[in-house]
């Protein structure tokens, strides 16, 4: 049986443009990222929207990523890497496919977290401290 491509329910959407040439600015809303590029000069063309999503496709705290004319789905591992949800392959065999890629994406986790998204592997943390104390 093939998965259905359904929306996954957004928890959150980020607006984001480099300014600097080297790091993203983050924005809640459209009109304050072009209030943004119009005070400082940015361009839109480096734009990139962040989706926090809950769970999507087996996984947790996975973070969908839209930049001119690609969308990737992460979710992070550790440190230095993310499993990156492959569509295609998905379809195809009927079950969720997630693929590892050398990528540490803590930036983006970090401007949710800013914005009081409680990832569920700070949870766990703050549940194993709890253990610890008790």
């Amino acid at each position: 049986m093939k998965q259905k491509n359904i929306e996954p329910e957004v928890e959150m959407r980020l607006y984001g443009v480099i300014a600097d040439g080297l790091n993203y600015d983050f924005f809640d809303n459209v009109d304050e990222l072009f209030a943004f590029c119009r005070k400082n000069m940015a361009s839109t063309k480096s734009l990139i929207i962040l989706d926090y999503i809950r769970e999507f496709a087996g996984r947790t705290d996975v973070i969908r990523m839209q930049t001119s004319g690609f969308l990737s789905i992460y979710s992070q591992i550790n440190d230095n890497s993310v499993a990156v949800y492959n569509n295609k392959k998905s379809d195809y065999q009927g079950k969720y496919v997630w693929e590892y890629e050398l990528k540490n994406i803590d930036e983006f986790y970090n401007e949710f977290r800013n914005r009081g998204i409680v990832l569920e592997e700070d949870t766990n943390v703050l549940n194993k401290r709890k253990i610890i104390k008790i």
